[in-house]
């Protein structure tokens, strides 16, 4: 199933702009015991993780980063040549303790991911807007804190910074909420929408609204599970985002 969401990404970008997609497929680590080493992804990037387990899941398989231990708990890319457009990923609190991960792109924190007692909830980034062009390292970090847990990510999906293509330089800006998603998906925008649509797992589109004028779709025929949404822009801008419905 993650490998269907990894060409519906795929097939996605291509529409608006290049991207990488994590999905832990490749990472071979079984068992409880936390360990630090290498993988190669199936974008052909190496990732270095730090006291990280693999046997937990999420959207499927994922990486687990430890808590409070005495070496570094994180989990890092290669340096990317392409710079960085935006950035989103799925987490979980795993156990009983909150999640407080840090993300830092080029060592400058760009987001922190939290939880507030949601144990195996899955909780999405959202769009992180981080627009840096030239090499770039993506971190995940767990400081070493006691008041903060095991965190589980699966599911990175970056675009790259300065692509040529529809998106670049534009001026909208958008919000999406709530994710999970029940009945209803709001999108708010400082730009005219000109339509929505939503993908499946299986790459078929199964929501197509291309009269947006309320700044809510109506989500409550779909089933469980993640979607890919794209949005059309009045000015030809396209963006693309990934939200749970519950």
């Amino acid at each position: 199933m993650k490998k269907i969401l990894l060409l519906l990404s795929v097939m996605l970008s291509s529409m608006t702009y290049a991207q990488g997609h994590e999905t832990f497929d490749n990472l071979d680590l079984t068992g409880n015991s936390y360990t630090d080493g290498t993988f190669v992804g199936q974008d052909g990037i190496t990732w270095t993780f730090g006291q990280s387990r693999g046997d937990l899941e999420l959207n499927g398989k994922a990486i687990t980063l430890g808590r409070n231990r005495d070496n570094p708990m994180f989990l890092e890319s290669e340096t990317l040549s392409n710079g960085i457009g935006t950035l989103q990923f799925s987490y979980s609190q795993a156990f009983s303790t909150n999640v407080g991960l840090e993300v830092l792109v080029n060592g400058e924190l760009v987001y922190t991911a939290t939880s507030e007692d949601e144990l195996d909830v899955i909780k999405d980034s959202g769009v992180i807007e981080i627009n840096l062009e030239g090499d770039v390292v993506i971190t995940f970090n767990n400081p070493a804190d006691p008041a903060i847990g095991q965190v589980k990510i699966d599911d990175i999906i970056w675009t790259a910074g300065g692509t040529v293509g529809i998106d670049d330089n534009s001026d909208v800006r958008f919000n999406y909420f709530p994710n999970p998603m029940t009945d209803v998906l709001n999108i708010t925008s400082n730009s005219s929408i000109v339509s929505v649509e939503a993908f499946n797992l299986l790459g078929q589109r199964v929501i197509n609204n291309t009269n947006f004028n309320k700044d809510r779709v109506n989500v409550s025929s779909l089933l469980t599970g993640a979607y890919i949404f794209k949005i059309k822009f009045e000015n030809g801008t396209q963006k693309t985002f990934k939200v749970f419905k519950q």
